[in-house]
């Protein structure tokens, strides 16, 4: 019986016709799965790659189990590009994902975004297994805007690597060009411009090191 609500539960926070027509759309191999909840909005250009290995994948899931309570969630892929999922993954309601023209996310197994995060992926993304992105945290790879000094154009886009089991606290920002080590954990608030080391403790803006050689569960 208990199955039995599950599942009843489930179908009840889907688009059905939305699923079905991904599930045609998208060549995912036997095992995986694509879900998308009531109230997404979902672009995926057709010259545009998802790549599903295994798992679930999950837009705009309600946090409540709650369908009342369902903000707009977003899923926009451009020409060219391309988004790996490696197993369960699950955007909770009002997240964003955007993956600009020729960009590639990648994202482990064991992820989750929350309610109302967003990811801009303009060049390179990759994202761990068994990451928890808080509530309304940005992550983007590129200023989406170009600086010049002194006569010369700055940088303004460069890859963001997140590696296994890393947390970010609610409101972070992770901005281009940097690295955050495994076992990390990003407090609430802090905007992340430069590397972080492996099982530290980061917070403020900018962000620096408040912990080292910690552990989370």
């Amino acid at each position: 019986m208990v199955k039995i609500l599950k599942h009843l539960r489930e179908i009840s926070q889907l688009n059905i016709f939305k699923t079905f027509y991904y599930y045609l759309l998208i060549k995912y191999p036997r095992g995986a799965s694509f879900y998308v909840g009531p109230n997404s909005l979902i672009q995926i250009s057709k010259k545009a790659k998802v790549n599903l290995k295994s798992g679930c994948f999950r837009v705009n899931e309600s946090w409540f189990h709650n369908r009342r309570r369902i903000a707009k969630g977003a899923l926009i892929m451009e020409d060219g590009a391309q988004l790996t999922i490696n197993g369960d993954f699950t955007m909770y309601d009002g997240s964003s994902i955007y993956i600009a023209k020729n960009a590639i996310l990648e994202i482990g197994a064991g992820s989750f975004i929350n309610n109302g995060a967003t990811i801009d992926c303009y060049l390179h993304i990759r994202i761990g297994a068994k990451c928890l992105i808080a509530d309304y945290v940005r992550i983007q790879d590129s200023d989406s805007h170009t600086i010049i000094e002194s006569g010369e154009n700055k940088v303004n886009t460069r890859p963001i690597i997140i590696e296994n089991n890393v947390w970010i606290g609610k409101n972070a920002m992770i901005l281009k060009g940097v690295t955050i080590g495994t076992g990390a954990v990003v407090a609430a608030g802090a905007v992340v411009t430069r590397n972080v080391e492996p099982n530290c403790l980061v917070a403020g803006n900018p962000a620096k090191v408040i912990k080292h050689a910690i552990q989370w569960k």
